[in-house]
């Protein structure tokens, strides 16, 4: 996104944590067989639009 690694604990945190834009789908957690937290499984909820929103970081030669 916009050329920009994004870190993956702290985009889900985003996501997950933003009211609506994501449901958890009760009981569906997989199991992965291997170490750590199984993956849960999410479906769109009625949000459309991350609040608040991810900055563009800033770049070398961009203008503000």
């Amino acid at each position: 996104m916009w050329g920009a690694e994004l870190d993956p604990a702290n985009f889900r945190r985003k996501v997950v944590g933003t009211p609506g834009l994501v449901e958890a789908i009760p009981g569906a957690a997989r199991l992965t067989g291997g170490r750590g937290k199984p993956a849960a499984l999410f479906r769109a909820g009625t949000a459309t639009a991350l609040h608040p929103p991810l900055l563009r970081p800033a770049s070398e030669g961009r203008s503000a």
